[in-house]
């Protein structure tokens, strides 16, 4: 019998975490698993619960929510046996698309009930944990406006987009990619693990959760109708054909430039306090996630 700590954040992109324990009752194989469930109170707690739970041998702990609970619940897994299960009930579930987790929650409970997993890499910037990807500039505008928004959801993340998209003025970096300089003025610039950054968005689609690389996409300036292409080629798959985006891989970066004070990770703003500068790594294989259609792990 393997033993779930579900970890429940009501405060998610929608209201379908509310009936999870009910759901868990009813379609988690009862011969195979036993299960409590935890909610969140604040930003944080989650991983707080996750490793009191590791620390009390559990063998799964499932994160029910968006990309940031994900993020949360992972920062304690790390290092342990315990695998990461992911009921994907937030706004842009990026890592949980990628993964190829349904985000209907019973369709979720079913894939725990194969339990088969597969390693992920991670993400570091700062420290800091990411999953699928972290980034300054304009993204980071917009996690940080969204975050202090109540409303969630598709339209309203497209609302901040379309409201900040003029008025933000790109600036000038300085990049280290594995030894190498670079420097770009750039709307933006994301270092991805994960393919796509949530609502299908797919921000470096040559992007692979298990393969020791980071993709770095670079936009440079856009305006309006620039916006829209760039828009519908991430949605197609077609966005590195885009002549205003450069890409570049490796697994050392760093960004740097005088007004970078924000960056996102998993779609969470944060304070840059080491001098306007970002340094992201990836250590390879480092998390094990339940996951459809992978061979037992």
């Amino acid at each position: 019998m393997k033993t779930i700590c579900f970890i429940i954040n009501r405060h998610s992109g929608t209201s379908r975490s509310k009936q999870l324990d009910e759901l868990a009752g009813k379609h988690l194989d009862p011969m195979q698993f036993c299960f409590t469930c935890s909610y969140t109170s604040y930003a944080g707690h989650a991983t707080k619960i996750a490793r009191k739970a590791v620390q009390q041998g559990v063998d799964v702990v499932a994160a029910v929510g968006g990309d940031g609970s994900v993020n949360e619940v992972a920062r304690s897994i790390i290092g342990s046996q315990v695998k990461l299960a992911i009921i994907p009930v937030g706004s842009g579930n990026g890592l949980a698309r990628a993964l190829g987790i349904p985000r209907q929650p019973i369709a979720a409970l079913k894939v725990i009930n194969q339990f088969l997993s597969r390693k992920l890499d991670i993400g570091f910037a700062n420290g800091q944990l990411f999953l699928s990807n972290a980034g300054v500039g304009f993204d980071a505008l917009i996690a940080k406006r969204f975050a202090a928004s109540k409303k969630r959801g598709f339209i309203h993340y497209a609302r901040l987009v379309l409201k900040n998209c003029l008025s933000y003025q790109p600036a000038e970096y300085h990049l280290l990619v594995d030894g190498k300089k670079y420097q770009e003025n750039a709307f933006f610039i994301s270092v991805a693990n994960s393919n796509q950054i949530g609502y299908n968005f797919k921000i470096a689609p040559q992007a692979e959760l298990d393969d020791g690389f980071l993709n770095i996409v670079i936009m440079k300036p856009l305006n309006l109708i620039k916006l829209g292409q760039v828009t519908v080629q991430s949605l197609t798959g077609l966005y590195l054909n885009n002549k205003n985006v450069r890409h570049l891989i490796g697994k050392n970066i760093r960004i740097s430039g005088e007004h970078l004070d924000w960056m996102q990770l998993d779609g969470d703003a944060l304070g840059v306090v080491k001098k306007n500068s970002v340094r992201i790594s990836v250590r390879h294989h480092a998390l094990t996630v339940i996951a459809p259609g992978i061979h037992p792990q």
